[in-house]
């Protein structure tokens, strides 16, 4: 009677799932190594500047206003700091003594010269002091980052932060870009700050924006995260491999 030699069997088996293993894993790290990466756009892309403006809605005072470009983190896209220049200083008169809507708008335009792909995440941050003076009270503030392709618009995205009192204040957000924008097409980028004040008969506000990462749309950071199709190929490919060893141990 013949015997069967196991040993032998055994290693056979494993041979062959050594070999299926590797017909898996080889493509599927070639398809990560070819879909992760940085979020690059079709062209190194920095946010226009050189064009900016300052404006309120508040008739007595005055708004002057900077800008400087970034620098690129890796990713092609280049960022834009806003800042004042000598500090923002409004005075205004309120009769009724509650309510006051003061706002401050920095903006800069221009043409984009490479696209930046739908999907990237651009950093923003602030780090600017409110003061009210002459018996005016900040009550709370609203502070909105705008891209568009109008003044006012937001169809490139847009994202806030808010708070109460004055001071100085700090925070951070990401902008998601819902859509691509091709290069050759005009960009507005906006912030806008609007703040509610009390003042008992006659006062104040003064909004200063050192230059120093300040109103900032930030450069976008090299990224290596796998793209969506990469982990849907890597998650075909492990269960192609579990169906495999299933049907080795049935056998």
């Amino acid at each position: 009677m013949e015997r069967t030699n196991y040993v032998d069997k055994a290693k056979s088996l494993m041979l062959k799932t050594a070999r299926t293993t590797a017909l898996v894993i080889m493509p599927l790290a070639a398809a990560v190594s070819a879909h992760a990466g940085s979020i690059v756009a079709s062209n190194s892309v920095a946010l226009p500047s050189g064009n900016v403006s300052c404006s309120t809605n508040v008739v007595s005072g005055s708004c002057q206003g900077g800008d400087m470009q970034l620098a690129d983190l890796g990713s092609g896209v280049q960022g834009l700091s806003f800042f004042t220049s000598g500090g923002f200083g409004q005075t205004f008169f309120l009769s009724s003594g509650s309510g006051e809507i003061v706002q401050m708008t920095l903006a800069d335009s221009g043409t984009l010269g490479g696209t930046i792909p739908a999907g990237t995440m651009i950093p923003v941050a602030w780090n600017f002091t409110m003061a009210g003076f002459s018996g005016a009270t900040i009550q709370s503030w609203n502070l909105g980052f705008e891209l568009g392709s109008l003044p006012g618009f937001t169809d490139y995205g847009a994202v806030s932060g808010s708070g109460t009192g004055g001071g100085t204040v700090s925070g951070s957000a990401i902008l998601n870009v819902p859509g691509d924008i091709s290069g050759g097409n005009t960009l507005y980028e906006t912030v806008l700050l609007s703040m509610t004040v009390d003042v008992a008969g006659f006062g104040g506000v003064t909004v200063t924006v050192p230059n120093n990462t300040s109103w900032d749309f930030q450069s976008v950071a090299a990224s290596s995260v796998p793209e969506p199709a990469s982990l849907g190929l890597i998650g075909a490919g492990l269960a192609f491999f579990g169906a495999l060893i299933r049907r080795r141990r049935k056998q």
